[in-house]
C-alpha cells in the first residue's frame, strides 16, 4: 500500500509467507461459514497465503493505511502492480498505469474467476470494502500495459505481465489441457493446465488463471497445489542447523545414504502447511529419530519432504481432474539436485523431466513480453519445449514401497497439526 501523492509505501511489503493473519483468517473462517466460504467465487481458500487477507489485516493494524484509503490518496497492488506503477511514472507522471494482470489478480482472493473482474461480494466479505477504489485495473498478459517514463529506458513499451507461477508454465510451453509442471524455489509450485473455464477443487487445490494472452483474448485457467517449504527448509538445514556450509550440499549428503533414511520423515510445515491440507496450525516435525541417525539421514529426509508434498498434489491432481500425469516437467533452482528428482520420481510413480535452463520463470515472463510486443502473433508461433530437456529421472522402486514411505509420510504429516499457539 503506497501513497499515490508521493510513491512512499505506507507499510513495508507483506511476503505470501508472512503468518501473521492467522488470527484474520481465522475470524473470517467464522464470520463466513469456513475455510471455502469464499471458493466458488475467487477459487482459493481463505488462508494467510493470500493478499486479501493481508489487506484486512493492515486496514485493522496500520492507522496510516486505514487513513490513507479512506481519504482516497493510498493504491494498493501486489508487487506487479508497484513496479508498473513506477515504471510508468509514478507519482506525479503523466501516464501512470496502476494494472495487475489477470494472474495475480487471481491470487488476491478479491477477483471473481469467472469474470476476471474485481468482485463487491468478495471485498465486502474480507472487509476490505475502504480499499475498493485502490485496486488496481485487471489487464490480460500480454498487450501494451504502458510505457517507461523517464531513464535509459525511457519511452519502451511494458507488453508483459504475469505471475510467478505461471510464467514457469508458459516458459515450460504447457500450453495443453493435463500438461503440468513443479517449481522447486522458495516454496513448491505444481501447476496443471485445465482448459477455458475454472475447474474447482475437491481436494484442497487451488483454482487460478493461468494466462490471457491479449485484451480481447479468452483466459486459460489452471489447478495448483502449493507447497509453502522448499529451498525453506534446505536453508534452515545450513542456516539454522549448519550441517552444511552451501545449499547443494544438502544433496551430496543424502547420497551418501542410498539405503534411505531408514524411518526418518520430515514434514517442514515451519509455518504450517499449504495444499492439500491448508493448515495454518502445523509445525516443521522430524519424527522415527534413532541413535543410529546421523546428519545424512536427516539431509535425506528434507530433501524427502519436499518430494511428499509434491507427491500429495499430483494426487489431488489426479482426483480432481479425473487423469492420472504421466509426466511431470520440473524448474526451479532446487530441480538441480538430483537426489529430489529421483526422489520425486520414485514416490510419484512417473518420469520427471528436467529442461537444460531451470529457472523458465524468467522465460516464461519473456514469452508473454514477445506476445504483447509482437514477436510472435500466437502460441502456435512459439517455439516447443521439446528440444530443452536435459535428463530424466525414472521411477526405481517399486509400488509396494512407494505404499510404505506414503503411508510413514502420513503419519508424520498428521503428527504436525495442533502445534501453533494462538
Amino acid at each position: 500500500v503506497w501513497d499515490k501523492r508521493t510513491g512512499e509505501p505506507l507499510y513495508d511489503c507483506i511476503l505470501w509467507h508472512d503468518a501473521r493473519t492467522a488470527t484474520t483468517v481465522s475470524a473470517l473462517a467464522d464470520e463466513l461459514g469456513g475455510q471455502d466460504a469464499l471458493r466458488a467465487t475467487c477459487g482459493l481458500p481463505l488462508s494467510t497465503y493470500f493478499s486479501g487477507v493481508k489487506l484486512r489485516w493492515l486496514l485493522e493494524t496500520v492507522p496510516a493505511v486505514k487513513e490513507g484509503f479512506e481519504s482516497g490518496t493510498a493504491l494498493v497492488g501486489t508487487v506487479d502492480s508497484w513496479l508498473a506503477w513506477n515504471l510508468t511514472g509514478g507519482a506525479g507522471g503523466r501516464a501512470t498505469r496502476h494494472v495487475s494482470d489477470v494472474t495475480n489478480a487471481s491470487r488476491t482472493m478479491l477477483m471473481d474467476l469467472t469474470t476476471c473482474g474485481w468482485d463487491g461480494g468478495l471485498v465486502r466479505a474480507l472487509g476490505v470494502g475502504a480499499a475498493e477504489g485502490a485496486l488496481p485495473t485487471i489487464v490480460s498478459c500480454a498487450e501494451e500495459i504502458g510505457r517507461v517514463d523517464g531513464g535509459p529506458l525511457h519511452g519502451v513499451p511494458l507488453t508483459g505481465m504475469i505471475g510467478d507461477q505461471q510464467a514457469a508454465m508458459v516458459g515450460q510451453r504447457c500450453f495443453g489441457v493435463g500438461e503440468a509442471k513443479i517449481t522447486y524455489g522458495t516454496g513448491a509450485f505444481m501447476l496443471v493446465n485445465s482448459g477455458g473455464a475454472p475447474v474447482p477443487s475437491s481436494h484442497g487445490l487451488l483454482s487460478t488463471a493461468l494466462y490471457r494472452f491479449g485484451a480481447s483474448a479468452p483466459t486459460q485457467y489452471a489447478l495448483e497445489g502449493a507447497v509453502a517449504s522448499c529451498a525453506v527448509g534446505i536453508n534452515w538445514f545450513k542456516d539454522s542447523l549448519g550441517m552444511i556450509g552451501t545449499a547443494p550440499e544438502i544433496s551430496s549428503l543424502a547420497a551418501q545414504v542410498p539405503e534411505g533414511t531408514e524411518g526418518l520423515v520430515f514434514v517442514p510445515a515451519f509455518g504450517g502447511l499449504l495444499a492439500p491440507h491448508w493448515r495454518d496450525d502445523a509445525r516443521a516435525t522430524l519424527v522415527g529419530l534413532t541413535l543410529a541417525h546421523d546428519k545424512r539421514h536427516v539431509a535425506r529426509a528434507v530433501l524427502e519432504g519436499i518430494a511428499h508434498q509434491a507427491k500429495e498434489v499430483t494426487v489431488c491432481m489426479a482426483a480432481d481432474t479425473g487423469a492420472a500425469l504421466t509426466g511431470l516437467r520440473v524448474d526451479g533452482g532446487v530441480a538441480l539436485s538430483d537426489e529430489l528428482l529421483q526422489y520425486q520420481a520414485d514416490l510419484c510413480g512417473i518420469a520427471v523431466q528436467r529442461p537444460r535452463d531451470v529457472e523458465t520463470t524468467a522465460l516464461g515472463a519473456a514469452i508473454a513480453a514477445g506476445l504483447g510486443a509482437g514477436v510472435w502473433s500466437s502460441i502456435a508461433d512459439i517455439p516447443s519445449s521439446g528440444d530443452d530437456i536435459e535428463r530424466t529421472f525414472e521411477p526405481a522402486i517399486c509400488e509396494e514401497e512407494r505404499t510404505a514411505r506414503c503411508a510413514s509420510w502420513q503419519k508424520a504429516v498428521e503428527s504436525s497439526f495442533g502445534w501453533a499457539r494462538e
